[in-house]
């Protein structure tokens, strides 16, 4: 049950961006922000992912936040906006790259729910991908941003790699946080009145426990932080329009 990117050599024929052990290689800039989320599974024949978090709402908050406005509403999966020579596009722009906690699975699961990778990992039967990420930041001092894609909620296991590699890395100059999962599905997630579920999970990147917080209904959700807003405005980014 390998991970769909585990040894990609190309995305959209273009050789600058492909996987080395599920962790996403670019030649022609260097990655500030590391997207850390947790399998990607290559046998699923309804798995339409034709990149990182190809089929959920990142995309689709990316490409609002590049544009400074909210112009696309739903799911990656249902649109194909953007297109994947965008997406590639936005890489470049944001300085993002991305990697997963597990390589592979070796049983059948139910499906691919965080819960259920979380006991192949007790019960030693995932190929977790710790040590590469630990190495590849270790050896990419241009990042600065490392964020988890769940706060791993009740998922020990999974919880304990994000830590291992919080431990393991050498340099203190890494922001680490974990940010809301753009799947919408989030325990809790608060759905703010007038927007789209899009708009409502880019506020809580930008602003759940920031300083300068504008929602204060929301500001204190524990185990979860923002986004770098110093990051963000470099890549053209007006955080206080969303």
């Amino acid at each position: 049950m390998a991970h769909i990117f585990l040894n990609k050599p190309s995305f959209n024929d273009d050789i600058r961006f492909h996987t080395i052990s599920a962790i996403l290689n670019v030649t022609h800039y260097e990655p500030k922000t590391l997207i850390i989320g947790t399998y990607n599974d290559g046998n699923n024949p309804t798995n339409s992912a034709d990149f990182f978090y190809g089929r959920n709402y990142f995309w689709t908050i990316i490409s609002n936040l590049a544009n400074n406005a909210n112009l696309l509403h739903q799911k990656r999966k249902h649109t194909n906006l953007p297109e994947l020579h965008q997406v590639l596009e936005l890489c470049q722009v944001f300085q993002f790259t991305f990697a997963d906690l597990i390589n592979d699975i070796l049983i059948p699961l139910p499906n691919h729910d965080d819960k259920y990778l979380d006991r192949a990992i007790r019960d030693g039967q995932a190929i977790i991908n710790v040590k590469n990420i630990i190495d590849y930041i270790n050896n990419t001092p241009s990042i600065t941003n490392v964020y988890a894609t769940t706060k791993f909620g009740g998922l020990n296991n999974l919880r304990d790699c994000w830590l291992d590699i919080q431990n393991g890395v050498l340099r203190r100059n890494i922001n680490f946080g974990c940010i809301l999962t753009p799947s919408g599905r989030a325990r809790g997630l608060r759905n703010f009145n007038g927007i789209n579920r899009s708009s409502t999970i880019a506020r809580y990147w930008l602003w759940v426990n920031h300083f300068q917080n504008p929602y204060d209904d929301f500001a204190n959700q524990d185990g979860y932080t923002h986004l770098d807003h110093e990051w963000l405005i470099n890549c053209g980014v007006n955080p206080t329009l969303f």
